[in-house]
């Protein structure tokens, strides 16, 4: 039986971030009414906290190094962003 992880999504961003994201402006603030929304839970973590042992992550513009863990990076137009899976953004 394959085991899925529970329904939360860790958000991992600088003290600065977690502010406007709480305020409901920005990237993060969308894709956490979203996540919300589907019935998800938002546990907020500091950028420089160890990974939560359950669950999925989102960190911003760093490796990918757990698994269910994706990166958020931010396209060369704003307002785009690009959730990746990897570093090796150009495989």
């Amino acid at each position: 039986m394959i085991r899925t992880p529970e329904k939360t999504l860790n958000i991992y961003l600088s003290a600065r971030k977690r502010g406007s994201l709480t305020t409901g402006k920005g990237i993060y603030s969308a894709i956490a009414t979203a996540v919300q929304q589907a019935g998800w839970q938002i546990p907020l973590h500091d950028e420089q906290d160890g990974f939560a042992p359950s669950g999925y992550h989102l960190i911003e513009n760093l490796e990918p190094v757990v698994p269910n863990c994706l990166a958020l990076r931010r396209c060369h137009m704003d307002p785009f962003y690009r959730i990746e899976k990897t570093n090796e953004r150009w495989d």
